[in-house]
């Protein structure tokens, strides 16, 4: 399968870039066949003298901890609303925090995650119904499925700004006066 660079989750990584342009990392295309010592790609290049191939193919999840009738996870996708929330629970108290994959750091997210499922538990936010929180995620999916060649690892990337805005625009609070402490706190 060819992979689009615009269409997967890019790496933030200062050394990455001059590595690859010094030559000590190259970029290959996919692996057609290993042999007792070489792989060959499938755009007919060989790389001859192999001794270990590392496979970083991604990662799934589970919670095993948990009845699957709270959390759910099938085929490494899980309906979360706002990415926190099960939108089908009777009474909103849990939330999965960190369970994304931004582009960008992961703690303020993390932190803004947290500071509204407060807000949720303490009774400061009312979710909506059940029914507009499931088609919230599904039209997050959707969205997220044409932008991604491949939603296992693209299910919740998204930048910091746009997730900030995402998570604040129907509860009336400002994520920049949250994390700066400003404003009601939760």
């Amino acid at each position: 399968m060819v992979r689009r660079y615009k269409n997967q989750h890019p790496t933030i990584n200062d050394d990455l870039p001059n590595r690859i342009m010094s030559g000590s990392i190259q970029i290959r295309s996919n692996v057609k066949e290993f042999g007792e010592n070489n792989v060959v790609f499938d755009d007919g290049t060989e790389e001859k003298d192999i001794h270990v191939v590392v496979f970083a193919t991604g990662y799934s999840f589970s919670f095993s901890f948990c009845d699957e009738s709270v959390l759910n996870v099938i085929d490494n996708e899980i309906s979360l609303y706002k990415y926190i929330f099960p939108p089908h629970l009777e009474k909103n108290t849990l939330a999965v925090i960190g369970l994304v994959q931004p582009i960008g750091a992961i703690m303020p997210i993390s932190e803004l995650q947290s500071r509204l499922a407060t807000r949720v538990f303490k009774g400061l936010v009312r979710l909506p119904s059940a029914e507009s929180m499931l088609a919230d995620v599904e039209q997050k999916k959707q969205a997220i499925k044409k932008q991604t060649e491949d939603l296992l690892r693209g299910i919740a990337a998204l930048h910091f700004v746009v997730w900030a805005q995402y998570t604040q625009q129907e509860h009336n609070w400002q994520p920049a006066e949250m994390l700066l402490g400003e404003g009601e706190q939760a």
